[in-house]
Formats: structure tokens, C-alpha cells, sequence
């Protein structure tokens, strides 16, 4: 799930003007990024290395009274988004509001929590920023680093999962590693950009 809603890629129809600019989340009309999802399992057969073309059309809606754009696949939507400065939310079809998902001025160790209940939580840190990444034998200029953490816990039981994203100046996500309970099926969880085709 997360490799679909990790995914930035957009066309939009030329006399379009998408809503979120350039910066660590672009939305270009007519760009597309591949991206390549590995993991391991316990157990066989696994998917391990699959890669997969995601194509999306970028269009404008509003939500709460607010303009976002709609990544929206063949059979679905990914995800809707809108930038306000420098900070960078997510509308939440399921709940119906908004989340902060990256904020690019706040400095390394701030956090900030999307949701919180009895059992879950679910937090944001920002980390240290990079100048480069190497990712698939590519090598990224400007990286911003963020970190998202789901946390559960009852009276029984207990487990946290932490996702770690990588986004670059002008291309957007370019890497994202998950780090899953031992106990879980699947685990090493990576999300990693092939090729990023500006329009």
C-alpha cells in the first residue's frame, strides 16, 4: 500500500495549472517517475522485486473549502494534496480531513503527531537533512528527510512501524525504507525511484 500512495507521478491536461509547485513534492504536467518496491518474507514465494509503471492525472478539487490536487491512477485515487508554503498536506479520504505530512523548514528532531486514539499513534519527526542520496546508482542533490511512525499498543499487545522518507529538491520522493516488527510476514520493506522523466 504505502509503494501506490508514495508514488508522485502526474499528467495534467495542458491549460492546467497544477496547484502544487516545484520544491520536495512537484506536481509537473506530463512528468512520470518508475519506482521499484523490494521487500523480504518469511516464508516463499515472495514478491521481492517487482517494478511497476505509475502514471497519474493531477486534477483540481476542493475539500473543506480548500484546492487540492487528486493523483489519481486508472482504477483509483492515490492521493490528494496541496502545499501551503512550505508546508505540504494530505487529505484523508477515510476520516475526512487533512494531515501534514512534510513540513521542509522545520529543523531536524521536530515532530508532530497526524493522529492519536486509544490504541494507535501516529507521528511525524523530521530528520537530518542530506545534501545527496545515492539511489539505483543515482545520485540526488538536496534531500529532506522525514520520518512517520505508526505505534499500537493494548493491554496484549504492542508494535511500532517506522517509515522513513526521502524526498529531493525538484523531483520529489526518490526513496523510502519501512522497518517492520520481527514478527511480521513481510519486512525490509524499500521503495526506491528507477527514473524520473520531467515533462
Amino acid at each position: 500500500m504505502f509503494a501506490i500512495m508514495g508514488m508522485l507521478a502526474a499528467c495534467t491536461d495542458s491549460n492546467t495549472e497544477p496547484w502544487i509547485g516545484g520544491d520536495y513534492f512537484p506536481m509537473q504536467p506530463g512528468a512520470t517517475w518508475q519506482y521499484v518496491y523490494e521487500s523480504n518474507c518469511d516464508t516463499q514465494p515472495c514478491d521481492s522485486y517487482i517494478t511497476n509503471w505509475f502514471t497519474f492525472t493531477a486534477e483540481d478539487s476542493v475539500f473543506d473549502g480548500k484546492r487540492y490536487t487528486v493523483l489519481r491512477n486508472t482504477q483509483d485515487i492515490s492521493a490528494i494534496v496541496r502545499k501551503e508554503g512550505t508546508r505540504y498536506y494530505r487529505w484523508d479520504m477515510y476520516t475526512n480531513r487533512e494531515y501534514l505530512f512534510l513540513d521542509t523548514a522545520l529543523p531536524e528532531g521536530s515532530s508532530w503527531i497526524e493522529s492519536e486514539d486509544q490504541y494507535w499513534k501516529t507521528e511525524y519527526t523530521a530528520g537530518k537533512p542530506l545534501p545527496w542520496l545515492m539511489v539505483k546508482k543515482k545520485r540526488y542533490s538536496d534531500i529532506v528527510v522525514v520520518k512517520r511512525t505508526n505505534t499500537y499498543a493494548d493491554d496484549d499487545y504492542s508494535f511500532r512501524v517506522e517509515e522513513t522518507k526521502y524526498y529531493a529538491r525538484g523531483i520529489g520522493e526518490v526513496y523510502t525504507e519501512q522497518e517492520w516488527p520481527v514478527v511480521s510476514y513481510v519486512h525490509d520493506v524499500k521503495l526506491s525511484l528507477l527514473s524520473h522523466e520531467p515533462h
